[in-house]
């Protein structure tokens, strides 16, 4: 558990015009620098494989230095630095879930840190048991009861798969994504498979 100290600044603050001048710096420089990536992720998607160049943190705080951009320079630069780290942070992640989504069943979160997939499943269509929210339809009754048992058995042969291919797979219901003492059992297991 961490400790915390909350402070809330209101328009009345002596300091709000501060914090809000430097909150907009932070919000036009991450938006430039995500403008910036985009580019030449855009760039580089019309080039062969051997001729992609991707441009890395150190590269990308020369070119802002270089430009003389006015965000960059007027904030501190630890603040900066934090910005741009947390940008590419933000981008790494993107590629990550992107390659997850190549993954069978096209899991909702993919947590790379516990080789771990989680689903954040519908009650009614993969048939939670024991939920009020599974209930079958009266009309029709036929179809789906075989819609359900077909979704049931792909949902099985998706964790199989994941399951050989290494992942642990984690089923989150609908009905307990409002449940916090649940939710934080569910994260307390996903921290139990941190790789070693």
């Amino acid at each position: 558990m961490q400790r915390v100290e909350r402070h809330i600044i209101t328009k009345y603050h002596f300091n709000f015009k501060q914090i809000d001048h430097l909150c907009f710096l932070s919000k036009n420089l991450y938006n430039y620098v995500n403008y910036l990536l985009r580019q030449n992720y855009f760039e580089n998607m019309k080039k062969e494989k051997k001729d992609k160049v991707w441009i890395n943190e150190y590269e990308l705080v020369k070119k802002l230095t270089a430009e003389n951009q006015v965000d960059f320079r007027a904030l501190p630069n630890n603040v900066s630095q934090q910005i741009i780290y947390q940008l590419f942070k933000n981008w790494k992640s993107f590629w990550k879930l992107t390659k997850c989504k190549n993954l069978n069943g096209k899991p909702d979160i993919y947590l790379n840190k516990y080789d771990t997939v989680v689903f954040i499943n519908g009650c009614f269509w993969h048939r939670h048991k024991g939920c009020k929210r599974a209930s079958t339809p009266k009309s029709n009754h036929g179809y789906w009861i075989d819609k359900f048992e077909k979704n049931k058995a792909r949902d099985k042969l998706i964790k199989s798969k994941l399951k050989k291919l290494g992942f642990n797979v984690v089923i989150v219901w609908e009905c307990q994504v409002n449940n916090l003492k649940l939710l934080n059992k569910i994260i307390l297991e996903i921290k139990s498979y941190n790789k070693v």
